[in-house]
């Protein structure tokens, strides 16, 4: 009973620790797109399209929150 006890306590903080690390890497990875789509400039109209809607759901927090907003803003503008 320990020994199983013990494997689903590593499963579950294995899955939190993903499920956090995965949304943290999501949420920061906008700073090198926003680099990326400064170099690229507007001809690259594809690209662009996809990043709106790869990170509209943190286009649609920073709507919502301003915390978000200026957390965001000031993490992009390190990028360019």
């Amino acid at each position: 009973m320990r020994d199983r006890l013990q494997r689903l306590w590593r499963a579950s903080a294995s899955l939190a620790i993903l499920v956090f690390g995965g949304a943290t890497l999501y949420a920061l990875s906008i700073g090198p797109a926003t680099w990326l789509m400064d170099q690229l400039g507007p001809k690259d109209q594809r690209f662009i399209e996809f990043c709106a809607l790869v990170y509209y759901p943190i286009t649609w927090l920073c709507e919502r929150s301003e915390f978000a907003k200026v957390f965001f803003t000031w993490y992009q503008g390190l990028w360019i």
